[in-house]
């Protein structure tokens, strides 16, 4: 997946349609697609920007509250030793 280009010309193109103009024209005047024009003018009404939401996923460390404990456990039952994790 590539990055977002400019947020401006979803912007311009959303406030196009909102201003009355179909979305096939609004996809014919600027040389994009007619799912793009509905993306941006959706996104647009729904948040009051069509700009693109942030890229990427955060995660969080879902083992970090009871790590200690788990490798505690782990290492009782275990023959060899394990490797030191993460911090």
């Amino acid at each position: 997946m590539g990055t977002p280009a400019s947020d401006d010309p979803g912007e311009r193109v959303a406030l196009f349609v909102l201003s009355g103009e179909t979305v096939r024209h609004a996809a014919d005047v600027f040389g994009v697609s007619m799912a793009s024009v509905v993306t941006w003018t959706e996104r647009r009404q729904a948040t009051g920007s069509a700009a693109a939401r942030p890229m990427g996923v955060r995660r969080c460390d879902v083992m970090a509250p009871g790590r200690g404990s788990a490798l505690a456990r782990l290492a009782g039952h275990l023959a060899c030793p394990l490797k030191s994790g993460p911090p």
